[in-house]
């Protein structure tokens, strides 16, 4: 089993970057949003088989034609599940394989398209924001430390053969009552996100995705007393 020290959360505040694309046509650029990467989204990545994201669609350098829908060329692969407003919708990745994202106008014609991917999870991954994440495969498990009274943030991420997929997921979480009582209100393990004050003791929580498995532990103890001056 492998152990890591948590560092403080004040440590791992990284700004995302997300990547626009401009489109086949030249006008509209679309942008992958909100798509659980922490190190931001890019169409360049590909989406998770039941992941969701925002993209947004909109004129290309503020030249472009501006878009009223957005539809999905192949709903088996990825759809369109809403429009939230200021040119964003909500996209959901259904099934393998590769689709455009298709732009349309007031009048219902073509404006502009996007090519997306969607692949299946192969792996699930815990990240610890701001350290290198163990990439943990069916039934394998990870151990983390960190001291008492330590803010821990930790992400349960999709992941084909060691690369990380885009996609907000919904798990099937089991937390034990320890891990329970030290979440706070930012914590959801459901959508595979823990924020937690570390409480002492070993605390445990397993996730599932089909048949991809992760187990945390988070071994916590005190903080070692600072050798004393002469």
């Amino acid at each position: 089993m492998q152990r890591f020290l948590v560092p403080s959360l004040l440590l791992l505040l990284v700004g995302a970057c997300d990547e626009t694309t401009t489109g086949d046509f030249q006008q509209v650029d679309f942008t992958p949003t909100d798509c659980g990467m922490n190190l931001g989204c890019s169409f360049s990545d590909d989406l998770a088989v039941g992941g969701e994201m925002t993209v947004r669609a909109e004129p290309s350098d503020g030249v472009g034609t501006e878009v009223a829908d957005l539809q999905s060329a192949d709903p088996r692969i990825a759809f369109v599940d809403g429009y939230y407003g200021n040119d964003e919708w909500s996209v959901i990745g259904s099934g393998v394989g590769i689709t455009d994202l298709v732009a349309l106008d007031a009048a219902g014609a073509v404006v502009d398209v996007i090519r997306i991917e969607v692949e299946e999870p192969t792996e699930l991954f815990v990240d610890g924001h701001g350290q290198e994440s163990l990439r943990v495969r069916a039934g394998e498990v990870t151990e983390w430390t960190a001291d008492v009274g330590q803010d821990v943030e930790l992400d349960v991420r999709p992941a084909r053969f060691g690369s990380e997929l885009m996609g907000n997921m919904l798990y099937e979480a089991a937390v034990s009552s320890s891990m329970a009582a030290s979440m706070d209100f930012n914590s959801n393990p459901g959508e595979g996100r823990l924020r937690i004050t570390a409480a002492e003791g070993l605390h445990d929580a397993t996730f599932f995705f089909g048949d991809l498995r992760a187990r945390v532990l988070l071994d916590v103890a005190p903080a070692a007393a600072a050798p004393s001056a002469e």
